[in-house]
Order: structure tokens, then sequence, then C-alpha cells
């Protein structure tokens, strides 16, 4: 009989993340104008995009992706030799150098702001080197300073996203019959606006679970074979059918089973490709539609196209 998923690593129904749902990060490199952003792009890409000593030498922003460094996934592929590999990816922006009063339109202002709302993430450079030959848009060396003026404009911008989504909220509850805010909701968009006009960035708060604020916690699962070993990122949680489905949306609607050994059982056990050992050990299981993907889990997965458009 299968094991049951451990019910400290499902999440409850419908619970709220921090973060866009998706299933790979996308970065954005942010700083100010000078400070090596589009160096430490070409470093992580492996591009050659022009990082010139002048401000704003990057104007439209610069995209590219990295392969993320996993031993399990170089193991599997060195067992496999597969004509196909996939690594997780992580998707990298360069964008454009910020500078003290962007949040009203200084420098590249908005523009910068908004491709900055476009990520999931940030690397902030600051310059911390001498160097008189390299210029400073404000003529002194100062990481501190440097990094609380970014600091200081994403906060600006965030609070005006902050207050339009609560005056969205607030009108489309004037326009409802009998819709209610929950002091919840209130108490948590007054803590994070006071937050922000002491330019402090929301993710310093001390948020509860009830207010719905969870890290974005991405684990891989792997799929693994003759023709093909490929990373998958979902977040942690997900159910086998919602894993499923980021390999294909049939495979989710059609979902019988997943066939599932964990990384690290068929590592210690498998002496060659085959899942003999593995499943003589009682290591290999067949899994439903409720077990909750584990970090690092190999799947097979089963299912029935023609049984999805029965539902």
């Amino acid at each position: 009989m299968p094991p049951k998923a451990d019910a400290k690593a499902s999440e409850p129904k419908g619970a709220a993340r921090f973060g866009r749902v998706r299933n790979s990060l996308k970065m954005g490199i942010v700083g100010l104008p000078n400070v090596g952003k589009s160096s430490l792009f070409n470093l992580l890409t492996e591009q050659n995009i022009a990082a010139e000593n002048y401000p704003f030498c990057t104007i439209d922003p610069n995209e590219s992706r990295c392969a993320v460094p996993d031993e399990r996934y170089d193991w599997l592929c060195d067992l496999w030799k597969p004509p196909s590999m996939y690594p997780a990816y992580l998707h990298v922006t360069d964008i454009a150098g910020l500078v003290r009063g962007a949040a009203e339109g200084a420098g590249l202002g908005n523009a910068f702001l908004s491709h900055i709302s476009a990520v999931d993430g940030i690397f902030h450079v600051v310059r911390a080197f001498d160097n008189d030959e390299v210029v400073h848009v404000d003529d002194s060396i100062d990481p501190i300073r440097d990094l609380e003026t970014i600091q200081m404009e994403l906060c600006k911008k965030d609070l005006e996203f902050v207050t339009k989504a609560e005056e969205k909220e607030l009108r489309d509850v004037k326009k409802s019959q009998g819709m209610k805010i929950s002091l919840v909701f209130t108490s948590t968009f007054e803590k994070v606006k006071e937050m922000l006009k002491e330019n402090k960035p929301v993710r310093c708060g001390d948020f509860n679970s009830k207010e719905g604020f969870k890290e974005l916690n991405l684990i891989y699962f792997f799929t693994a074979g003759e023709t093909e070993v490929r990373c998958w990122t979902i977040q942690r949680g997900t159910l086998a059918p919602g894993a499923a489905g980021v390999i294909h949306s049939d495979f989710e609607r059609g979902f019988i089973k997943a066939e599932v050994v964990a990384y690290d059982d068929f590592r210690a056990l498998a002496t060659s490709k085959s899942m003999m050992e593995v499943k003589a050990a009682g290591k290999y299981r067949q899994e439903g539609k409720q077990y909750v993907v584990e970090d690092g889990d190999i799947i097979h997965f089963q299912f029935n196209v023609t049984a999805s458009g029965k539902k």
C-alpha cells in the first residue's frame, strides 16, 4: 500500500501565496545606472550585451536565461545519456538603471518601474569599488546610500500599486450585493501601506498565516528515460495531476496515476537504468490524485486523453 502524503507538505485548499504562481522564476537585475548590472547579466547568461562606461547604457530590458545547477539532474543525465536534456532555467532580465525620483518620472522613471513589476524577484546590484574612470550618478561611492535610494523608489511604486488595489476592492464591494471586506484584509492593507510609507519593503513585515503571505516555494521533479532527462519546476504542495499538467494539459485532464520513485532511493538502489532493484526494495510507488509531489521525485505519469473528454 503506498505511503500517505505527509500532511505537513500540503497546503490548505485555496491558500494564498506570496508571488505569482508559475513554473519558472523571472528575475530582474536592478540598481543605479553604471554599477555593473549588464556585466552581471553577461556573467549569468553567457551573453555579450553592451556594458559601457556611461549611465543608461541599457534602455530596453535585455532578457535571457541560465540553467540552474542541480547535482541530481546532472547525475540522471550521466546515467541515461539521452539525446535531449532540459535543466531548470532561471529567466534573467537586465533592467535599465533607476535614479532618485524615478517614482515621480525622473530618469527612465515609470518605464523602469513597469519593467520591474513583470519579474518575480530582483538581484540588487550596488557599487562598492573605487575607480575614477567609472562614473557614478551621484559622484561618490556609498553602497548603503545607493541601496536605500533603490529601496525608497521601489517602496513608492509599491505604495501606488497597493493603494490602487485597495481602491478597486472597495469599489467592487460597493457595487456588489452583500459582499463584505474581512478585517484581515483591511488590517493587512493598512499594515502594508504604513510599511511602504516608511520605505520598508513588505518582505520585512511580520505577517501571520491568516494574512496569507507565504514565500514562493519552488521544488523540482524529474522525468528521465532513454530519450530525455528533464527537470520540471513546481510549487511545493502541488498534487500529482497538477505536476502532470506542467508537462501538458492533457496529462492533467486525463490523469490516471503517477509512478514515483524518490531520487535518493533511485540513486542508492539502482545499479543500472532499470527500476528492478528499486521495485524489489518497495520504493517504486503508484500514487493517485491526492499525492503531494516531493522535491526530487522521478515520475512517470499514466493518463488517458479520451477519459478527460468525458468530464
